[in-house]
């Protein structure tokens, strides 16, 4: 590896790191980043390897406004699209009221995603989330990472295993 690779190399390592920006919209910003819960690789050859994780999102909400929030929901959604199947898992949790400036981190779902790699090359489920609270029947904020996210969980398919906190987590494989 030349010297301008091992340059680009390293300029470019800290973005792969960074969390995307944070979603502020009636008082409320939204921070949403993965986090691994559980990690388990595996060699069946000494050609290929799999990987495969429990990736869960930490999210940050915070008050920036200068009045109190009540209490609110937070409906989530993680969507894991590997190559042959899409699953789904959903999610309800409390947002408790914050003061000005408050902020609450929650660890919200479980996400199975599995990586492998081989002599010819290397592949990895991809994961997409959405995340909306609300205040009573009022949407406060809802972030997505892609545009097209309710179309690609429409085509996931679902079946039932329970979260923290009353949500499902809808599995199975489709195409």
């Amino acid at each position: 590896m030349n010297t301008l690779s091992r340059l680009a190399f390293a300029l470019a390592l800290p973005l792969l790191a960074t969390p995307a920006p944070a979603e502020d919209r009636n008082g409320l910003s939204v921070l949403v980043t993965k986090t691994t819960l559980d990690k388990k690789d595996s060699r069946t050859s000494s050609y290929y390897e799999r990987s495969n994780k429990t990736q869960a999102l930490k999210v940050t909400v915070k008050n920036i406004s200068f009045k109190p929030m009540p209490e609110g929901e937070m409906t989530w959604k993680i969507l894991v699209v590997g190559t042959y199947s899409s699953t789904l898992y959903t999610g309800v949790e409390k947002v408790n009221a914050l003061k000005p400036a408050e902020t609450q981190e929650l660890i919200i779902g479980a996400a199975q995603v599995s990586a492998w790699k081989d002599y010819s090359g290397r592949g990895s489920d991809k994961t997409e989330h959405q995340i909306a609270i609300t205040h009573g029947d009022r949407e406060i904020i809802k972030t997505q990472t892609t545009p097209g996210f309710d179309a690609m969980a429409k085509r996931a398919s679902s079946s039932g295993a329970g979260s923290s906190s009353g949500g499902t987590s809808e599995k199975n494989g489709s195409n």
